[in-house]
């Protein structure tokens, strides 16, 4: 057993929490749960640090320490026999020893189904960039789990992605190790929308998720939303229709995350709310304007410009409706409603009905295959991620997400579908040369 298992079992026989080890020798949570699953070794100081922490003999737990980065190095090696010999000879061991027999598979260590991520003791070699031009995604085809560790770390403002559908608990693990890699590519202030789709379990399991990626992985739970797709063609049960999907915001530090709240109900509003048509015209108000025979005329051009401002928001959806008061007689009006107090002070009094705020619930209808659509995804690019941010987006073919932020952001887009990244190359090619779009 070496330092990565030796030190989750010394964790789980202890019962202790990965965030009060994590805090104890000075690094977040995901960090060490890189240090479990053998993704990253910590230093020796914290390895001395946690053996005093455990009550364990400090020679044991620096030796499997030792080991197991003697095995990251040579383990998978055709030469590590003659390695491992000269090793021996170097620490004075003599030729009598045996040769230690090199490990060639890693072992898999069964663990807890809400933490357990997949091993990856040999780290890959990190070479996606972020494309360097606005407007001309990045396209790879293969699987997440084989690229996104090629991703550098804290180098995406916003990842878009939808999940596999859950179906069972035995799911949980591949997709925390996926989450693990989004929270290492994300920036402090970055954002992760996830959506998560509806199956027969999925109201159970997609909050044990979201319950395990705050508790294991130290995510923030910004936003959860119930998309309710109004075209759904799943079949109803006991008369309901299973059709509301999951779409959360997660962030990494909720404090530092960026996002415009108002860009984010303006675009709510302009794209996805419904049933926002109206009859103003704004001509009748224009004409009680001209003709007002007790206002200025200063008091009628500030009268037409909170018209024409009100009407271009109410075409977004930013007001619901409106109404304008003018001054019509010389006689004050009662002062004790806010329309008398405007129109005897500035001639007119403009009354506003908002637009409906974003809420937790999304009536939208869905695109074929149910993936997030343009709308949501512009809705999610234009307010968690900067202009000129970096957007990184996976499922492309189920992610609209990919369409709002390529017009304006560095998007990298990943697919495991190669038909899918071919289309998409052929759609952004006259956007870029073909070396600019070759990362394979």
């Amino acid at each position: 057993m070496l330092f990565p298992e030796r030190l989750r079992q010394l964790r789980e026989q202890s019962g202790k929490k990965q965030r009060e080890l994590a805090a104890s020798i000075g690094v977040d949570v995901p960090m060490y749960c890189r240090y479990e699953h053998g993704e990253r070794r910590p230093k020796r100081e914290q390895v001395v640090r946690l053996a005093r922490i455990f009550g364990v003999d400090e020679a044991d737990l620096v030796g499997r320490w030792l080991a197991f980065a003697a095995l990251g190095e040579i383990g998978h090696d055709r030469m590590a026999n003659e390695a491992l010999g000269f090793l021996k000879q170097h620490l004075g061991m003599g030729e009598e020893a045996p040769a230690p027999v090199p490990v060639k598979e890693p072992v898999e260590v069964v663990q807890p189904a809400a933490t357990r991520l997949t091993p990856a003791p040999v780290m890959a070699k990190r070479d996606l960039a972020f494309p360097d031009k606005e407007g001309v995604p990045s396209l790879m085809a293969g699987k997440e789990m084989e690229l996104l560790p090629r991703v550098p770390d804290a180098s995406a403002d916003c990842v878009v992605a939808t999940a596999p559908l859950l179906a069972s608990e035995q799911q949980m693990p591949a997709l925390l190790a996926l989450t693990q890699e989004y929270h290492r590519i994300l920036k402090d202030t970055g954002s992760l929308w996830l959506h998560l789709r509806h199956g027969d379990r999925a109201a159970t399991l997609n909050w044990q998720l979201a319950l395990a990626l705050e508790r294991e992985q130290g995510w923030k739970l910004a936003h959860d939303v119930v998309w309710d797709k109004k075209n759904s063609d799943t079949p109803q049960h006991a008369g309901i229709a299973p059709r509301h999907d999951l779409v959360l915001h997660l962030v990494k530090d909720a404090e530092r995350a960026w996002f415009d709240s108002e860009v984010f109900k303006r675009v709510f509003n302009e794209l996805i709310v419904t049933n926002r048509r109206t009859t103003k015209t704004g001509q009748g108000y224009r004409r009680k304007i001209e003709g007002a025979k007790h206002m200025s005329d200063e008091e009628k051009r500030a009268a037409t410009q909170a018209l024409d401002q009100a009407m271009a928001q109410l075409a977004t959806g930013e007001l619901a409706d409106f109404r304008l008061f003018l001054r019509e007689s010389r006689i004050p009006m009662s002062e004790d409603k806010p329309q008398g107090r405007g129109v005897n002070a500035h001639g007119f009094f403009l009354q506003v009905t908002p637009g409906p705020a974003p809420g937790d619930v999304w009536r939208q209808a869905a695109q074929e295959g149910g993936g997030i659509t343009r709308e949501i995804g512009r809705v999610i690019v234009d307010s968690a991620c900067p202009p000129s941010g970096t957007l990184l987006v996976t499922n492309c073919q189920a992610n609209g997400a990919l369409e709002a932020g390529a017009t304006s952001r560095r998007v990298l887009a990943i697919d495991a579908d190669t038909q899918v990244i071919a289309d998409l190359e052929k759609q952004y090619r006259h956007k870029s040369s073909p070396r600019e779009l070759s990362l394979f």
